[in-house]
């Protein structure tokens, strides 16, 4: 059974879902969703999409997500991914929108193999795509500006390993997400 919803004309803004939790303020499992002339602004997850977590058909028109990130600092993944959307799989069109602003931290997550001996590591967490982190399925950006977003790692001790960021606007996990992008303006650090 799939479930359509439409949003317009809305502000989704300063959610917080913490730990290894998804989708700051949207998460779209299977769904339809179109988003138009919205704002999200302010939110952030643990893991993967700051703003929205999209495995369904997502349609964003006319719309601007700001100041989104997600933040790994608490030992839950080994990685953070996607500051304004994830895409774990369906489609993505976004039109006539803006993606400001919007990033990545990675931090720290403790790993643990009793098989190896290893036990509460710390392992600094790497990050992927400051606005837009796509594991599969296809986006498509149309008349869009994705700008000042940016994927970063922040690590309080030398010592411990190093990440890595990758894709400070957007990053393809793989041969399974596909990129098409027309008539839009990529900013600083995208």
């Amino acid at each position: 059974m799939a479930t359509r919803c439409r949003l317009g004309r809305c502000s989704g803004s300063g959610r917080f879902v913490s730990g290894a939790d998804i989708g700051g303020a949207i998460y779209n499992h299977s769904g339809t969703l179109v988003i138009n002339r919205c704002t999200l602004s302010g939110n952030t997850s643990g893991s993967d999409g700051g703003a929205i977590y999209n495995d369904g058909t997502l349609t964003v028109s006319n719309s601007t997500l700001s100041g989104n990130a997600v933040i790994n600092g608490n030992g839950s993944v080994d990685f953070a991914s996607g500051g304004a959307i994830y895409m774990a799989a369906g489609t993505l069109s976004l039109n006539s929108s803006t993606l400001y602003n919007n990033g990545v931290i990675g931090g720290f997550y403790y790993y643990t193999d009793f098989e190896a001996g290893i036990l509460n590591a710390l392992i600094a967490t790497d990050a992927y795509g400051g606005a837009l982190y796509v594991a599969a399925g296809t986006v498509s950006i149309d008349h869009s500006t994705i700008a000042f977003s940016g994927a970063n790692v922040y690590t309080s001790d030398p010592g411990y390993p190093p990440a890595t960021s990758y894709g400070g606007g957007i990053f393809i996990k793989n041969q399974y997400g596909a990129l098409q992008v027309y008539d839009s303006t990529r900013g600083s650090r995208a």
